[in-house]
């Protein structure tokens, strides 16, 4: 039995070599206890004490399994297979079923616990049922948000506006970076930021961003070239989504509070206790929220805004333009010439091309809408699965119905 890691991050050096050779000691030992005529299956034992599927033990047992790069856990594999469940099957699955069919999709290091949790962070949520399974959907409030974008790009799409996605990106020692891998790597060393608005025709306003830059400038600069009524997308990036004034929390200082209240015109008494000032809030704050500075921006500019949804933020440009990058750019020694070549790349980026792209953007979105239909008009009516889970520990930052 041998387990092989073939590439140099030091992500799996440190944990994913450990973890297996952890996983090889345990196999081990459950292999001897197999010998001595136990009566429970060694795979079976392994698979309840560690959670990971059995098809992976018996490859971690018998075989090498090798594992050249950290796959993350992609969210359309896990939508695609629920609608598969909900609109072929009829059914809601449990955390069980989702997970044994998504084996083909998902990382071998990932177990049954650690599988729930991705659920969570996605946006999913799990369901006691009558029949007391507990089966995974998604949160309504997440399908609602997905609906009312799809909705709204599709009429925009309808009346010919032209629609500029904002994609951001960024080049280290070895790969090409998407936003989120920006936000989590740019303390690990060197990155090359960029960004750049993309239609249906054109890669319009490509830029560098450096220390010091102001996406606030990089707006205006680009909002100035284009034609009133256009439609940009953003997404929900920290530096994207400022606001005028923070709503707010529970644990906010008294002073915060007022001013909240003040910005918004809101009446109140100075006498109000910090507990009456944020009931007072929390009784508005649905009216008030997400005033981002940017796409008040925009606004004025004579251009509408449209916030793509976290729970599809794949549904963009920049998914395509960082495959384009990660085939094409030849990369120097010297990092200054490969930037000029990544510039020199995506400003040779055609209409045709972009038409391309776009036409694949526009086709998932009407697939989208349609499965959300679909599983709208019969989601009363779905049954809960009856397999068995393999084990009914519940993530604790579990959003639990």
């Amino acid at each position: 039995m041998k387990l092989t890691v073939t590439h140099n991050h030091q992500t799996i050096d440190i944990f994913g070599k450990e973890t297996y050779d952890l996983l090889e000691q345990v196999c081990l030992e459950l292999k001897h206890e197999n010998e001595e005529n136990l009566e429970e299956d060694g795979i079976e034992r392994a698979k309840r004490y560690t959670g990971l599927h059995s098809d992976v033990l018996h490859k971690l047992w018998q075989d090498s399994i090798t594992i050249d790069t950290l796959k993350e856990i992609d969210r359309k594999d896990i939508y695609n297979e629920l609608m598969k469940f909900n609109l072929e099957l009829n059914v809601m699955p449990t955390t069980t079923d989702l997970f044994n069919a998504l084996q083909p999709c998902l990382p071998p290091f990932v177990d049954i616990r650690s599988f729930r949790n991705k659920l969570v962070e996605m946006g999913y949520i799990f369901k006691k049922t009558d029949s007391n399974t507990t089966v995974v959907i998604e949160n309504p409030e997440v399908r609602f948000q997905r609906y009312l974008y799809l909705k709204n790009i599709a009429k925009y799409r309808e009346e010919k506006r032209p629609i500029y996605f904002v994609c951001e990106g960024a080049l280290n020692s070895n790969k090409v970076l998407n936003i989120d891998e920006c936000e989590q790597e740019q303390q690990e060393g060197w990155q090359h930021r960029f960004i750049c608005a993309v239609s249906s025709k054109e890669v319009k306003n490509f830029q560098h961003i450096t220390k010091g830059s102001s996406f606030e400038k990089w707006t205006l600069d680009t909002l100035v070239e284009l034609d009133e009524g256009s439609v940009i997308v953003f997404d929900n990036s920290k530096h994207l989504s400022e606001k005028f004034c923070e709503t707010p929390n529970p644990h906010s200082l008294k002073c915060d509070m007022i001013e909240w209240l003040k910005y918004h015109k809101i009446p109140f008494s100075q006498k109000m206790s910090r507990l009456e000032l944020w009931m007072l809030i929390e009784k508005f704050t649905d009216l008030n929220a997400n005033l981002y500075k940017i796409d008040n921006i925009v606004k004025q500019c004579g251009c509408d805004v449209l916030r793509l949804p976290d729970c599809i933020n794949n549904i963009t440009p920049a998914s395509y333009l960082l495959i384009i990058i990660e085939k094409n750019l030849i990369r120097d020694i010297d990092y200054t010439i490969t930037v000029k070549r990544l510039e020199d790349l995506l400003k040779n980026i055609d209409e045709k091309k972009c038409n391309i792209i776009d036409n694949f953007i526009a086709t998932e979105e009407k697939r989208l809408i349609e499965l959300d239909t679909q599983l709208d008009n019969i989601i009363d009516n779905l049954v809960p699965s009856t397999n068995p889970e393999i084990d009914t520990c519940l993530p604790i930052l579990s959003n639990f119905e």
